[in-house]
């Protein structure tokens, strides 16, 4: 019998859809709602799992080594397709870039080979994501600063050329920590702390790039002034759509 996939948005309260079709509208995309629920708890099983064992993985030519409880940068990882999404990266000379959650530091060590000479900063709320940071720039040979903050806490008053979050997609109460630090954004609530600050961050004619995915809330995104913009998006056969979105304090030109 064909499996009709629940619809995720149907229970969303009222106002907090209109907000979520208002960001569908403004990307673009279509037939965002529909998921398997069940495939898609038995891959997050599977993927919950992955980030309990020690790895070493190559991201863009860098060996990442990933111990257990920081997030796996494999093939099919949301790192993975954080960095083949992102093009046309319009940054100063040198850059200053900031990811948020840095984890292992895959994405910010292969944004320090690809732009070359800069400053790269990353922030994670786990001290164990950050020393497998630490360990993987000094193995790369990479320069990168690295600060322990809850997002934008450590930052006052900083500002960047262009600030990246892998965010957590999964609209899920965590049930340990590797979820709560990694995986689930139960309700849109990280989402909508990172959106209310990141404006604060960039300097002007700055960019910042965030994951997200039907699994999860986009209501968030729904923010003017801010300017949000569809970089990439695959689909999966369960349903399960993720997507990198560009977010602006103004217009991009």
């Amino acid at each position: 019998m064909l499996h009709r996939p629940e619809s995720h948005v149907r229970s969303l309260p009222a106002q907090e859809r209109r907000h979520h079709e208002q960001v569908l509208n403004q990307l673009g995309l279509r037939h965002w709602a529909e998921f398997d629920r069940e495939a898609v708890a038995a891959a997050h099983q599977q993927h919950l799992e992955l980030q309990g064992t020690d790895a070493h993985y190559l991201v863009e030519g860098a060996d990442i080594h990933c111990p257990p409880g920081v997030y796996h940068a494999t093939p099919g990882s949301s790192t993975s397709f954080l960095l083949r999404h992102l093009h046309g990266l319009a940054v100063g000379k040198p850059p200053s870039i900031l990811e948020i959650g840095v984890g292992s530091g895959a994405i910010l060590i292969s944004l320090a080979r690809r732009l070359g000479a800069g400053r790269y900063v990353g922030v994670d709320i786990s001290r164990t994501a950050l020393a497998a940071a630490a360990e993987n720039a000094a193995r790369n040979g990479v320069e990168i600063t690295l600060h322990h903050s809850d997002l934008f806490t450590s930052l006052a008053g900083e500002r960047f050329d262009a600030i990246f979050f892998n965010a957590p997609l999964y609209d899920r109460v965590p049930r340990n920590d590797l979820e709560r630090h990694m995986l689930c954004d139960p309700g849109g609530r990280v989402l909508h702390r990172f959106v209310a600050g990141v404006a604060d961050h960039l300097k002007p004619g700055g960019a910042a790039y965030v994951t997200v995915s039907n699994i999860g809330l986009i209501a968030p995104l729904d923010a003017p002034p801010l300017h949000i913009g569809l970089k990439g998006a695959e689909l999966f056969d369960t349903g399960v759509i993720r997507a990198l979105i560009s977010i602006r304090s103004e217009p991009e030109t």
